[in-house]
């Protein structure tokens, strides 16, 4: 759970530096040299970790449910003991 937090974490650092890196190239003082198709790389690049960054995180919420255990649904109650156990009522 540990290592998929991590990965989770250096998605989400890779998908800041891709952003600042973005901001810098269209509002920087060179902004006005670049094309704008240019423009577009970054945001690939982002979009693309965006992508791992939810597939992360959807592995990290799996994990985490499994680690939990499957809960009972609302409203069952637990089965009656059999009556040759001890404990049981019966």
């Amino acid at each position: 759970m540990e290592a998929t937090l991590a990965e989770t974490q250096e998605a989400n650092r890779r998908l800041q530096d891709i952003l600042h890196a973005a901001q810098r190239e269209k509002f920087g003082k060179r902004s006005e040299k670049l094309s704008p198709d240019q423009f577009n790389l970054p945001l690939e690049d982002a979009e693309l970790a965006q992508g791992v960054l939810e597939a992360a995180q959807e592995k990290a919420e799996a994990a985490l449910q499994r680690a939990r255990g499957r809960r009972p649904q609302a409203g069952t109650q637990p089965r009656a003991s059999p009556p040759h156990l001890p404990g049981s009522s019966g």
